[in-house]
């Protein structure tokens, strides 16, 4: 049989423990908004030079495909061709 003092300390473990899950819980989630975040704003961002350079427009389940580097790259890579067309026509 547990003693009192046994029983009180598994449930403050337990308590902790659940504390700390939350905690661990609510920092991904806050990681995931926050990277989904920054997918949607350099999806915008490609959707909107592909506009500009009057190319054809990836849709967005396309580009979620895509990692984030690879994402940002492609608007590294349209951005530089902006440039060049903006510089070539002026």
């Amino acid at each position: 049989m547990l003693s009192q003092d046994e029983l009180e300390r598994e449930r403050y473990l337990d308590r902790v423990k659940a504390q700390r899950d939350a905690a661990s819980l609510l920092q991904a989630a806050h990681f995931a908004r926050a990277e989904g975040q920054e997918e949607g704003q350099l999806i915008g961002h490609i959707q909107l030079c592909q506009r500009m350079l009057k190319q054809p427009v990836a849709s967005k389940e396309e580009l979620l495909k895509q990692s984030t580097d690879e994402l940002t790259r492609l608007a590294e890579e349209l951005e530089g061709q902006l440039l060049l067309k903006t510089n070539g026509a002026g």
